[in-house]
């Protein structure tokens, strides 16, 4: 009886001490990771009082900025003159191309979207910050024939989160330039 017990407090011992390096390991590692600067790709740290304006030859494509600025957290102003950041849309295109076809039908099965927006951004006074360049959002939609509107409403939401996607890759592309030189 004896030998049982003590196996059963040795095992109960080397549980416990294993649990509680998971646990440490658990702990440590967001630690390290938040220590070196890491953070979630969706995160924008733009200072909450700086405004940026848009501009664009398109009021539809200056509408749609606005909202998608505004929902990311940025202060979207009215004026160049109140903004911090002046963001030129000069183009932007939606384009669709076939990727596979049903080879029993002949209709297609998948397409890949692309969205890609030409862009500078400036400082009120008309300095160059960031650009002009081209930022670029692909995705892979797959057709459901027998949901063709629900397809098609898959589509629109697709086309709404990659206008979101570049939104944000611009800002990251304006923060990276306007952080200290001596940030990490």
């Amino acid at each position: 009886m004896g030998i049982v017990t003590s196996q059963f407090a040795d095992s109960a011992r080397r549980s416990t001490a294993v649990f509680r390096l998971q646990c440490a390991v658990a702990l440590m590692v967001p630690l390290l990771v938040a220590s070196c600067g890491w953070h979630l790709r969706g995160s924008i740290d733009l200072p909450k009082d700086q405004g940026i304006y848009v501009t664009s030859p398109s009021q539809q494509t200056r509408d749609v900025w606005h909202q998608e600025l505004g929902s990311a957290g940025v202060s979207v102003v009215s004026r160049a003159k109140q903004a911090d950041f002046v963001l030129n849309v000069s183009r932007e295109n939606f384009q669709q191309r076939v990727l596979s076809v049903d080879a029993g039908t002949g209709k297609s099965q998948e397409f890949e979207l692309s969205y890609s927006v030409d862009y500078r951004v400036d400082l009120p006074d008309g300095t160059p910050l960031v650009g002009p360049d081209t930022a670029r959002i692909l995705r892979t939609l797959l057709l459901d024939p027998t949901a063709v509107l629900g397809t098609e409403r898959e589509a629109q939401l697709m086309r709404r989160e990659m206008r979101t996607a570049a939104a944000q890759q611009i800002l990251r592309r304006v923060q990276l330039a306007t952080r200290p030189a001596d940030a990490p």
